[in-house]
C-alpha cells in the first residue's frame, strides 16, 4: 500500500501539469483541469460503490474486484503507449477567446 500511494504522489505533478500544456491559450487551463478533476471525481465514487457491491455478493472475496482494475488498466496503458501521439497544445478557433481579448483586437 505505501508504494501505492507513493507512485501516485509520485505520478501527481504531471497529471495536473497537463491542462497548461494541452489549454490553447491561458484563458482555457481552469476548464481543462475542471473536466480532467470531475472525471476523477466521478471515478472516486463509483469505484467504492462497486467494489462495496461486489464485495456483499460475493462475501467479501476481492478477486473479481482486482482482476476488474487490471482489465480496466491493461487497454489503457496499451492505449497510452500505442494511440496516444504527441501531447500538444489544442488548436484555438478564433471565435474561442474570451470576451475582453475579443474587444482589444
Amino acid at each position: 500500500m505505501a508504494f501505492s500511494s507513493a507512485s501516485i504522489a509520485f505520478i501527481q505533478g504531471s497529471i495536473w501539469s497537463m491542462p497548461t500544456e494541452l489549454a490553447p491559450t491561458p484563458h482555457n487551463v481552469a476548464s481543462i483541469a475542471a473536466i480532467q478533476n470531475t472525471a476523477s471525481q466521478a471515478a472516486g465514487f463509483v469505484l467504492p460503490v462497486f467494489v462495496g457491491l461486489v464485495l456483499s455478493y460475493t462475501g467479501g472475496s476481492f478477486v473479481i474486484p482486482l482482476f476488474t482494475a487490471a482489465a480496466m488498466v491493461i487497454p489503457g496503458a496499451l492505449n497510452y503507449a500505442f494511440v496516444v501521439g504527441p501531447i500538444e497544445p489544442l488548436p484555438m478557433l478564433r471565435d474561442a477567446a474570451p470576451p475582453a481579448v475579443r474587444l482589444a483586437r
